[in-house]
């Protein structure tokens, strides 16, 4: 499949849905339409995509009767616009997807059907090279076909199918082209080399990339560049190669940048990836990506790193323990992250602590950093984040210490566009506990500049700096576990069971 579909649409063999607008009855009682799990960043790119393809389609079949474009303003923007209204609390949580409920009419779902259509026509021109647009991505495309189908099939009385699960290789219509024009040259490079076209699919892999992966170069050469993306990071890296596709903006290109590549055996292997772009005679586009296997951190560098988390440590405990010192979990947790900051050479800190009558994190304190990044400090005093949502939420869900080695490779941290731009790149969070079984009553979160992969002592100072401060907080009614799906807390208020898991 495509990654999606509605299930009442009715696939044909090449996974296009078979209803005609036509079809669907204009019924003007409103039903509730709900959008199941609907991937947040995937669909955000896809809107940016179909926008682009519905604009040429509609200047090239002008006065074309036989064109199935539906008129301007009369395509499913009723339902748009209720799912972007939705959406807008899910990017604000930085949730990685939805459940949305919309209300429709039997016309919207027809207008629905209208816009289904016109976009699969226009991707059939796109991929016979009429528009300027690039063809829709497989797994961009599910997307569309999926909460477009399930406006029509529910509508018609459909139970609801959720987004399916993301599969690692798409199929395409077409086989990709290998790139042979530089291929003797790129496979005399010792570098790790893989080519990739504008149909995000592999033209080229040289032995030391077949190497570094695991794969055979002929095995590997036509696959989708998925196959070599981690699972949790596949809907980042479509939504990214769209955009660049659609926009032309890059992102990560011509820059390094930290990230973990899937051997064909299931491991992942650190590397650091550095991204061009040639374009040839006829304007397509391919993306070359040098891999270099990360070595390990020096171990100079290490030390230096850990005899500064320890020296941290001493003098948090210092502070706790002088006479006078406020014993609020917001004042204590800032100047514990302000503290180790200084003490790492990080620039910015950040508490957050959890609001218990909507059950979110929030920003409490930002202490280094305040002055140097403004913009960045405003951004993160306004995120609401759930369990599980960015760094702080991941952390304040597992209980454990965590930390992004390169914030651009992450698909979930909902600040990484601000944080790029200030030049951030690294980033821990552990949790504020009053004692190491208990539940986090509070996050500390730092960031740098500079790519930094933590050596596993510092997690041990995390952890013992997390402990001290949660230990000499004021006792209160305290924070529970975070809510379990169906929104209760799942723990006692503070020291209940579900200790620390082992950090992987």
């Amino acid at each position: 499949g495509d990654g999606g579909g509605g299930g009442a649409l009715g696939d044909g063999g090449d996974g296009a849905p078979d209803v005609r607008p036509d079809q669907v009855p204009a019924d003007e009682r409103r039903l509730a339409v709900h959008l199941l799990g609907l991937p947040v960043t995937l669909y955000r790119a896809m809107q940016q995509h179909d926008e682009a393809l519905r604009r040429e389609h509609t200047l090239l079949t002008l006065g074309d009767a036989a064109s199935v474009a539906a008129p301007a303003g009369a395509v499913a923007q009723v339902v748009i616009a209720q799912l972007d209204a939705g959406l807008l609390g899910a990017d604000a949580a930085g949730e990685e997807s939805a459940d949305l409920v919309g209300m429709v009419s039997g016309s919207d779902a027809q207008a629905s059907a209208r816009l289904l259509a016109m976009l699969e026509e226009a991707d059939e021109l796109a991929r016979g090279g009429q528009l300027l647009t690039p063809p829709t991505l497989p797994e961009v495309r599910g997307c569309r076909r999926w909460w477009l189908g399930e406006v029509i099939a529910q509508s018609g009385g459909a139970a609801p199918t959720p987004w399916p699960a993301f599969t690692v290789d798409q199929p395409d219509d077409a086989p990709a082209e290998p790139d042979v024009s530089s291929g003797r040259l790129i496979d005399q490079l010792g570098d790790a080399i893989v080519v990739g076209d504008d149909r995000n699919r592999i033209t080229h892999v040289n032995p030391a990339a077949a190497r570094l992966l695991g794969w055979s170069p002929a095995d590997l050469t036509g696959r989708r560049l998925t196959t070599i993306v981690p699972p949790r990071l596949r809907e980042a890296h479509i939504s990214g190669y769209t955009r660049y596709l659609v926009t032309g903006t890059p992102q990560l290109i011509g820059r390094p940048v930290k990230v973990p590549a899937l051997r064909r055996d299931g491991t992942e292997v650190a590397v650091e990836l550095l991204l061009s772009v040639f374009v040839d005679d006829s304007g397509r586009r391919s993306f070359v990506g040098s891999l270099r296997e990360l070595a390990h951190r020096d171990e100079t560098d290490t030390q230096r790193l850990l005899d500064r988390g320890l020296a941290a440590v001493e003098q948090i405990a210092a502070n706790l323990s002088s006479p006078g010192a406020s014993r609020a979990l917001d004042e204590l947790a800032g100047r514990a992250g302000d503290t180790l900051a200084r003490a790492l050479a990080w620039p910015f800190a950040a508490a957050w602590i959890i609001d218990e009558d909507a059950q979110r994190l929030r920003c409490a304190h930002i202490g280094e950093g305040a002055d140097r990044y403004p913009a960045f400090g405003a951004m993160t005093r306004q995120q609401r984040l759930v369990p599980g949502a960015g760094l702080p939420g991941r952390v304040w869900q597992s209980g454990r210490p965590a930390w992004i080695p390169d914030i651009a490779a992450d698909a979930n941290f909902p600040r990484a566009a601000a944080a790029l731009r200030h030049g951030l790149r690294s980033a821990l969070a552990f949790p504020v506990k009053a004692n190491p079984s208990g539940q986090p009553l509070a996050v500390v979160e730092l960031l740098t500049d500079e790519l930094i992969d933590l050596p596993a002592g510092l997690l041990t100072v995390l952890r013992t700096i997390g402990v001290l401060v949660g230990a000499a907080a004021d006792p209160g009614p305290g924070p529970g576990a975070p809510p379990t799906a169906g929104g209760r807390p799942g723990g006692t208020p503070r020291s209940g069971p579900g200790g620390e898991a082992p950090q992987r």
